[in-house]
């Protein structure tokens, strides 16, 4: 199994235990509406799935739709199983 499957299933495993696949799956759905087809890597750190994007829109329209994300993702997940799942924007350099 090569880095990229282990992580696969090491996030799989984590979101059956905790209950969040269905969560996972409406976080990468939102991701793909307010970000397109930005590049994502997906981790789990300190006990929750972390979610990475590089940004590919200038500074001011990223935190637009950082915005725009967080307010769909509180209004469609509920709290906890929201908080298992994190959102970092990565800067475009």
């Amino acid at each position: 199994m090569d880095d990229s499957e282990e992580i696969f299933q090491e996030v799989l495993d984590f979101c059956h235990r905790n209950n969040i696949l269905a969560p996972l799956a409406t976080a990468m759905g939102l991701l793909e509406e307010y970000f397109g087809q930005s590049d994502v890597m997906i981790r789990i750190h300190d006990g929750k799935i972390l979610l990475e994007v590089l940004a590919e829109e200038d500074d001011e329209e990223a935190l637009d739709n950082y915005s725009d994300y967080l307010q769909q993702w509180v209004s469609m997940i509920p709290w906890p199983e929201r908080d298992r799942i994190h959102l970092q924007l990565v800067a475009k350099f």
